[in-house]
C-alpha cells in the first residue's frame, strides 16, 4: 500500500514514545511497511539524568540507509538537548524507523511526540 495523501487524512492519533536510551541503536517509532499510514514526528527531547556527559544519536532508517538527525552531540549531566523540535517536524513514511544511540547505558531518556496519520 502507498503512503496516504496528507490532503485525504481521516484520522490523527496523538502519540507519545518514551524510551530509555543504551549504548545499542534502539527503535524509538517504527512504521512498518504497507502500514497505510504516515508518521509526523514532532518533537523529541533526550535528558541525560546522569552524573557525567553523553553523546547521542539520532537517525532515520530508509531503505538500510542511516540519515542523522544528530550525530555524537555531547548532553552535559543532568540537562536536556531538544533533538528535534517543533520546526523540524519531518514524516516517517512507510518502512522508515526513528532510532537513537547513546554512550552509556540508562543515563538517557527520550521522549518523542508524533501523530499516526491515516486516511481510511
Amino acid at each position: 500500500m502507498a503512503n496516504p495523501n496528507l490532503f485525504s487524512t481521516t484520522t490523527i492519533t496523538g502519540k507519545t514514545a518514551v524510551n530509555t536510551v543504551t549504548t545499542t541503536v534502539g527503535t524509538v517509532v517504527a512504521n512498518a511497511g504497507s502500514s497505510g499510514q504516515i508518521y509526523k514526528i514532532n518533537s523529541m527531547y533526550v535528558t541525560n539524568n546522569g552524573t557525567t556527559d553523553v553523546t547521542v544519536t539520532v537517525d532515520l532508517r530508509r531503505s538500510n540507509v542511516s540519515y542523522y538527525l544528530v550525530y555524537q552531540v555531547v548532553v552535559p549531566a543532568k540537562s536536556t538537548l531538544i533533538a528535534i523540535g517543533r520546526e523540524g517536524s519531518f514524516y516517517l513514511e512507510e518502512s522508515d524507523t526513528l532510532r537513537i544511540e547513546g554512550n552509556a547505558d540508562n543515563n538517557i531518556t527520550a521522549i518523542t511526540s508524533y501523530e499516526i496519520l491515516t486516511d481510511a
